[in-house]
């Protein structure tokens, strides 16, 4: 098989593939994934394309609060970061998501950060839990 063929077969695959998600770009900045709201907060050479995040994305990104989506030969790829207030490995936070750019990604690539607004209000609901538990209401 050559690799015509190859670029065929994956074209073809890709046409034919089921969304997992239902994606609807709301606006200019803002998408609705799964009753989400994304706000796309850095879109570095028009990185963002709805027709290729819609193909793929999966549901299981919809658990972190931003999603950054970088591009490297024609192929795009996601990865899930949390926000710096959450309790998890600090390779995985928004803070690290420079590092991830430089380390991890093509040199000069294209990329897009959407944000997921529904982690701001989980945010603001866990620092009232703290503040109630620690007496400070």
């Amino acid at each position: 098989m050559d690799h015509n063929e190859i670029e065929t077969l994956i074209e073809t695959r890709n046409d034919e593939r089921a969304a997992l998600a239902d994606i609807k770009q709301v606006d200019e900045t803002t998408l609705s994934v799964n009753g989400h709201v994304y706000v796309i907060e850095t879109n570095v050479r028009n990185a963002f394309d709805l027709g290729e995040f819609s193909n793929k994305f999966n549901p299981i990104l919809t658990r972190f609060d931003y999603i950054v989506g970088d591009w490297g030969y024609g192929q795009l790829r996601l990865k899930g970061f949390y926000g710096d207030f959450r309790n998890v490995s600090k390779s995985l936070r928004h803070s690290a998501i420079p590092d991830y750019l430089i380390e991890d990604t093509n040199f000069g690539s294209n990329y897009f950060i959407l944000h997921n607004l529904e982690a701001e209000k989980e945010k603001i609901q866990v620092i009232n839990l703290i503040e109630k538990n620690n007496g400070l209401e």
